[in-house]
């Protein structure tokens, strides 16, 4: 398990150490560098190289052009020799390995071989070709098809492999062979021709069934699969995942254990102890396809490479937060986030914050949002904020009636409209547990405790005013995403966030709530305590008396 664990001043990982039945040790320690916009400059893995020998399996630098990646150089002289170890191999030595098309995406990677990479009009992989691992030739391409819905969704994946005629062994024209899983040399082939490619397999993927040609292969549920096969019939396996989702073991319906999975951070499997099992879904629980020297995660959205720590294509909404390279998995922080998706809003670190405290903030946020908004808000299985559509595909709103017998919907429609579009834009913010309430780029860090303290503040005006949905709304306001926008620091000033929160407030005001209207950003000093008034009879009272009188609505502030 990890332990020593450092970041940078950006909150970006830079080392990471292992406990090994209770003691420290580097065995499986790494180490990264980055650039300003978090693109990895070094990264540097030990691992296990063979049976009780540990080393240094991966010494890499990497060379960019802007944020694309265009050569890693690899100083490691060892590499691990066991199935399932996952590590670079550094195949070419090229000042070009990795060319993109004009949208960024990877079109070649000369390390792993592949030649060339066709693309949907979502920017998702089609056809991959890559070099033959037995020849490693040109011309001797093997191949992947994937076809997806008009959503981005999977529905087959196809892979060809180039057959050859191999002529008898001669030392002067034959070449080496390689090891599909770990790259390493198996000895030598005789001379062989392509004369032709042949179907290897094909997977189709409907809803949670997974079909190996024409016969159902797997049934995918919560929490495992079933298999299925002519020998033993159906057979149930079950995950046990750690805090990211991660798929650490699978287990059959007996309990026995059929399958280990170590991962470092960025998700390479380390490899040590991975059984024989089926399964093909690993790192936070995503499909790892490592036909042909691919090894690559479909998180929907994108595709991943858990060995070099990036994305082979852009981020979608890569235009709404500048700042960050656009290749950049997860900030740079992959002990903290995850990015299931590559998308939307995701709770899930705050789910464990509020298992592992005995606290409510989760639940309490979206009751609030339920309240504030009109939405019937839910997570999904992967802890995503969602709401609930019609079958027209629109928001379900609630229906409330309003002091002249009118039916109307609920909640602000400015905060509903916001949130549907965040929701809907599928935008990846984390929302954690912190110190206190706080915006850093794409997370949101919510504290229980000062929150229900300003609750419980509150005096003439709604608490929910600064409850844990218009916390959590006004924190949602400073990300990248929800518009980066800014408060001033004057006593007695707003600012933007606060001038939106306040329409929304507004809205919520009709509909018989009070939740005031907020006249200054920063807590004010005053003989009453730190006080951040909603109307002006309170705002006038700071300024002039110093101290609050009956007909102040205000929030006092510990």
């Amino acid at each position: 398990m990890p332990t020593r664990i450092s970041y940078d001043g950006m909150s970006r990982l830079t080392a990471a150490g292992y406990l090994e039945n209770g003691k420290r040790n580097d065995h499986f320690s790494t180490s990264y560098k980055y650039d300003l916009m978090g693109n990895i400059l070094s990264l540097r893995r030990e691992g296990l190289l063979n049976s009780g020998n540990y080393g240094t399996i991966d010494d890499l630098t990497y060379s960019y052009k802007g944020n694309q990646l265009v050569k890693i150089d690899d100083a490691a002289e060892e590499s691990p020799s066991y199935r399932g170890a996952m590590h670079f191999r550094d195949y070419a030595d090229e000042e070009t390995e990795y060319t993109y098309d004009a949208n960024g995406n990877m079109l070649t990677d000369s390390n792993k071989g592949i030649t060339s990479i066709d693309y949907n009009v979502l920017d998702l992989p089609q056809c991959i070709s890559t070099k033959s691992r037995v020849l490693f030739k040109e011309d001797s391409n093997d191949t992947i098809y994937y076809t997806y819905s008009a959503d981005g969704t999977k529905l087959r994946s196809t892979y060809k492999k180039a057959e050859y005629r191999v002529y008898p062994y001669n030392p002067e024209t034959s070449l080496t062979s390689f090891n599909v899983e770990t790259g390493l040399n198996v000895g030598t082939v005789g001379m062989a021709k392509p004369i032709a490619k042949r179907l290897k397999t094909k997977y189709y993927y409907c809803s949670n069934l997974v079909y190996d040609n024409d016969n159902i292969s797997a049934i995918l549920f919560d929490g495992g699969y079933a298999s299925v096969d002519d020998d033993n019939g159906i057979v149930m396996h079950f995950y046990v995942k750690d805090h990211l989702g991660s798929n650490r073991l699978v287990v059959d319906g007996n309990g026995n254990i059929e399958e280990v999975n170590h991962y470092y951070p960025f998700g390479a499997l380390m490899g040590d102890r991975c059984g024989v099992s089926r399964n093909k879904y690993k790192y936070i629980g995503k499909e790892l396809d490592t036909m042909y020297g691919w090894n690559m995660q479909d998180h929907e959205a994108r595709w991943y490479d858990p060995v070099v720590g990036r994305w082979m294509a852009t981020d979608p909404l890569q235009e709404k937060y500048a700042s960050v390279s656009p290749y950049c998995y997860v900030i740079s922080n992959p002990i903290k986030f995850i990015d299931p998706t590559g998308l939307e809003i995701n709770m899930t670190e705050i789910c464990l914050a509020d298992e592992k405290l005995k606290l409510s903030t989760t639940q309490s946020v979206i009751k609030d949002l339920i309240s504030q908004t009109g939405l019937q808000l839910s997570l999904d299985k992967y802890n995503k904020l969602q709401y609930a559509k019609n079958d027209e595909g629109k928001p379900v709103i609630t229906k409330i009636v309003n002091n002249k017998g009118e039916e109307i919907d609920a909640g602000s429609k400015t905060a509903r409209n916001f949130l549907v579009k965040m929701i809907d834009d599928r935008t990846e913010i984390n929302v954690s547990y912190a110190k206190s309430s706080c915006t850093e780029i794409i997370r949101i860090g919510l504290n229980f405790d000062q929150i229900s303290d300003m609750v419980k503040g509150a005096v003439g005006v709604d608490g929910n005013t600064l409850g844990f949905g218009m916390t959590f709304l006004h924190e949602l306001h400073h990300t990248t995403i929800g518009g980066n926008y800014q408060d001033t620091t004057e006593n007695f000033g707003t600012g933007d966030v606060v001038d939106r929160m306040n329409k929304i407030r507004n809205e919520l005001n009709k509909q018989g709530f009070n939740y005031g209207e907020r006249l200054n950003y920063k807590a004010i000093p005053s003989r009453d305590g730190n006080i951040i008034p909603f109307n002006n009879s309170a705002l006038t009272s700071l300024k002039f008396n110093g101290s609050m009188g009956k007909k102040a609505y205000y929030i006092k502030i510990k």
